[in-house]
């Protein structure tokens, strides 16, 4: 990070380990949050630390999650639930992965523009 161009640095943005902000967090480019935030979080990618905290909605193209989210995510492109990754809200994206421990309690809404529904048969067998 501390070798980037200027104009690569002005679109990130790091939310240290010992901030704690209550406040709408809005900026173009990269968030990264180590810290706790209180408040809506509006960005292009934004990626949640194992020790973060976020007590809001976040919308973003892109959003990783590794640390807890109260609160809805809305992701124009797509959702990461890391394996320490835990949220209490509803999730609106195109695709999702959800790691092997990884949580979500809430409803996950994905859109399928395009996609076909193959229907399975069972096979007795």
């Amino acid at each position: 990070m501390f070798f980037k161009k200027a104009e690569e640095l002005e679109s990130f943005t790091l939310i240290g380990l010992k901030s704690d902000f209550t406040a709408e967090l809005n900026t173009k480019g990269e968030v990264r949050i180590e810290g706790i935030i209180i408040g809506p979080v509006y960005a292009d990618s934004v990626f949640l630390g194992p020790e973060g905290r976020v007590r809001g909605e976040i919308v973003a193209k892109t959003i990783i999650v590794a640390g807890t989210v109260e609160g809805n995510l809305k992701a124009r492109e797509v959702v990461e639930i890391k394996s320490t990754g835990n949220v209490l809200g509803e999730i609106f994206t195109n695709k999702i992965s959800i790691m092997q421990g990884g949580v979500v309690n809430g409803k996950v809404e994905m859109k399928v523009n395009g996609s076909r529904v193959v229907e399975f048969e069972p096979t007795i067998v």
